[in-house]
């Protein structure tokens, strides 16, 4: 007679009666099933994980490196500064090495950076400063641990725009100009937080519109200046 057509029994040739479909396998059909139903079972493959008989891919933000996984949390979750698509089989499937995007473990999909924010990223052959960051419960806890900003693959963070600084969305950090001075973190426009004030000058990541005296009377700075002037004779 017909073997069962649900997935969790299969029928293989000379069967008495179906037999159940094992964990980490599905049931696949036969070309001597005969009515429906299912002919034989396959071990499960990476990037799935299979119950009941039947396959499904690990989800999105996981990854499946062995075969017969039965479980839906598969092998584990994706490294920090990668993501994994569904049906993923390594836990660095794909880099997320764009330095407006960041990856924090478990990421299904590349996170935008925010606006005032910039992206840090790790060196891809230093295991320990990977293992640090995945054993940090907040991003902060990778500052000091040499992050890097700006360069190299692995983005798993962002982190707001320093004093002195701007970052606009394209998730790189840069020093305010000079004559111009930050005076707050998350500054997103290289106006920074406004001119430098009249009787001082402000070099490059000045944090204060009052970074520097202008000093000598022979020297004197209108608002906005990057370096002193000589006062001119006459």
């Amino acid at each position: 007679r017909p073997c069962s057509s649900t997935a969790k029994v299969y029928c293989p040739e000379g069967s008495e009666r179906p037999l159940p479909v094992a964990l980490g396998y599905y049931a696949i059909d036969s070309y001597y099933a005969v009515g429906g139903g299912f002919g034989n079972q396959k071990i499960c493959p990476r990037g799935s994980y299979c119950i009941d008989g039947t396959k499904h891919l690990c989800p999105a933000g996981r990854f499946g490196s062995s075969l017969q996984q039965w479980q839906s949390s598969c092998t584990g979750i994706c490294s920090a500064g990668f993501y994994c698509p569904a049906g993923s089989i390594s836990s660095r499937q794909l880099p997320c090495e764009m330095a407006a995007v960041f990856c924090p473990p478990g990421s299904a999909a590349p996170l935008a950076v925010s606006p005032g924010f910039y992206s840090i990223g790790f060196n891809p052959n230093n295991e320990s400063n990977l293992k640090s960051f995945e054993d940090s419960s907040t991003s902060s806890g990778a500052v000091g641990m040499g992050w890097v900003s700006g360069t190299g693959v692995g983005r798993v963070a962002q982190m707001e725009c320093d004093l002195g600084h701007y970052c606009p969305s394209d998730g790189l950090r840069r020093v305010c100009p000079a004559g111009r001075f930050g005076g707050s973190t998350g500054l997103t426009s290289s106006q920074c937080s406004g001119p430098c004030a009249l009787g001082h000058f402000c070099p490059p990541g000045s944090t204060s519109p009052r970074e520097q005296p202008c000093g000598h009377s022979s020297l004197f700075c209108p608002p906005g200046s990057a370096l002193p002037q000589r006062v001119h004779s006459g």
